[in-house]
Parts: structure tokens; sequence; C-alpha cells
């Protein structure tokens, strides 16, 4: 995060729109939705606290401090992606790292901390680079060559290959809980059934979020053959802040791993309720077959043999998502 609490990606579509001066197009190249770049655009505004653009309905242009504001980012852009472009040719010769990418719920998790220790101590000649993402930007950075793989929880089985990614061996396993406020009708239960998700609504995946973790997450049918209820929320970006707000007032649940809630710092009006059939979730890494390196592999091979020294710490993922 840069000065004034703006991203990178901010400035990105404040340029984007700086040229294209036309709201649709720049979604296009940004591969966003319009509503997403103008979302960004506002909230940059607010940091600033005036306006960079003049909007009608029949074109968009940029105002006085706009046209200073985007004259002096250009030069400031452009010598950063020297300076990365820089760093990448070095890297081709000289990288030993292997970068990975995850979300807060991957904290502290200590078989994680265990096996990087583990590989770093088995591979002398690699190191790990632990990166942590606020939001579900992997797939972008790794396209990009910024990020080797990505790390997360998944429920049960990853599919063979879904979206050009791969899924590796488990590093570790959690329960399913469900996540409800405290005036939910399953807030006092020690446990719940995935039959009950067929009459209680599950909060659907954010659409910002990708595709396979919105196809994937909760499961789609409950044992009685009845469909899991899911409804979409009202989300602005698809944070944790919004997903308490979401909970609390008790009409919906979220599906996840234990003891992520901790570290998704929901409030005391949340509770987590165990889910006793579902399959178990798994974190597991992510990554891109065509992308695969030398060091990459030895990671990913590293999590099998760390499982079979640590049995029956860790062994297959049983069932699938559902």
């Amino acid at each position: 995060m840069l000065a004034a609490g703006v991203e990178m990606r901010d400035i990105e579509t404040v340029l984007v729109l700086a040229e294209e001066l036309h709201f649709g197009r720049t979604a296009e190249r940004l591969k966003v939705s319009t509503a997403r770049v103008s979302q960004v655009v506002q909230a940059v505004e607010r940091r600033i606290g005036a306006p960079l653009f003049e909007r009608t309905s029949r074109r968009v242009g940029l105002t006085p401090l706009g046209k200073s504001l985007v004259a002096e980012l250009r030069p400031v852009v452009a010598a950063l992606d020297r300076a990365i472009g820089t760093a990448k040719d070095r890297s081709r010769t000289t990288r030993t790292a292997v970068s990975i990418g995850h979300s807060v719920t991957v904290n502290d998790v200590p078989e994680l901390d265990a096996l990087i220790s583990a590989f770093e101590s088995r591979c002398a000649n690699r190191r790990v680079l632990r990166l942590r993402f606020d939001n579900f930007t992997y797939f972008q950075s790794m396209v990009r060559g910024e990020l080797d793989l990505w790390i997360t929880w998944w429920p049960g089985a990853f599919p063979p290959e879904e979206e050009g990614l791969r899924g590796g061996p488990p590093i570790a396993l959690r329960d399913p809980v469900l996540l409800v406020g405290r005036r939910h009708p399953l807030a006092t239960r020690t446990s719940v059934a995935l039959d009950d998700l067929a009459v209680h609504p599950v909060l659907a995946m954010p659409s910002t979020q990708p595709a396979l973790f919105r196809k994937w997450w909760v499961p789609r049918t409950a044992p009685n053959g009845r469909p899991i209820a899911t409804v979409e929320g009202s989300w602005s970006v698809g944070t944790f802040q919004e997903l308490a707000w979401h909970l609390e007032p008790g009409d919906l649940g979220w599906f996840t791993a234990a003891r992520t809630p901790e570290r998704m710092a929901m409030p005391p009006g949340v509770v987590a309720v165990p889910v006793r059939d579902a399959a178990p979730f798994a974190l597991l890494p992510l990554w891109r077959p065509a992308a695969e390196t030398p060091a990459m592999r030895e990671f990913i091979d590293a999590i099998s043999w760390r499982a079979r020294a640590d049995q029956p710490a860790v062994s297959a993922v049983p069932g699938g998502a559902g």
C-alpha cells in the first residue's frame, strides 16, 4: 500500500481511465467490471479529497487536479516497471526463492510453518518468500510471474485441474464449521449436518472472488438429496469485515474451516458451529502447471515427504466438495 492508503492497482485504474476517458473500455483493459472501475476511482478521489475526473452522461474528462496528478504519476509508474523488469531479468539467473501467497486465514498455521522450515533446511539452495494478500488477486500475480504458488483452504479434494490450476497434496486438515450470528437458529447447536443447510441458507462466495471458489466452496447438495441453500450477499468488495456484517443479524451462515474465524477477527456476535458430516478442509497449494519450475516442484514434493514423516497427522483428503 502506498501513501494515503492507495494501492498500485488503484493507480493503474486511474491511469488507464485517463487514457481511455471511458469506463467501459477501461474495464475491458483491466478485465474487471465497469462498476469496479467506478468504485476504485471514487475511493481514490475520497482519499485525495477532490475529484480527478469530470463525468457527464456523454463524456469523461480529467479535472485540472486530475491532469497534474496523472502527469506526475506516469513517470513514477514507468520507473517502477523498469525496476521490476530489471529484477526479473536478474532473477532468471540467480533465483532460488519459491514465492507463496495466501490470505489472512493461513496466518500462523503451524503445519505450514513447519513445512517451510523443513523445506529450507533440506533444500539449502532454496528459500521461501511468503506474501500475504488481502484479496484474491493471486491468479493475476501468478500469470505475471510474481507468485509461484497460492496456499489456500479448500473444501475436500481439488478437481484434477480447474481454470488452468492444479492442486497439490494437503499441508493441513481442519474440520468444517458454519459461522453464524448468535441470533441464528443453529447458533446454540453443538453441531449441525449438511441437511440443515438445505433449510438454513448459506452465504455464497462474493462475485469478486475467483469463479472456482464460487463453484466449489459450498457443497452443492445435502445427503438427503436437497440442494444446499445459498444466498448472494450485498458485497461491496468482499472482505471479512463485510462477512461479519452479513452474519450478525442471524439469517445466514458461512461455510469455512475450523480455527480460521479468529484469524478473520470475527466479532463476539459471530460463533462457529461444527458441521459433522462435511469433508474436511485441506490447506493445499495451487499453481499453474505451465509455469512450474524445479524450485516449485521441490516445494510441492516436500509436502508429500513431510506428510509421510508426520503421519497420521496429515493424510489423504477424504471426500469431495459435494
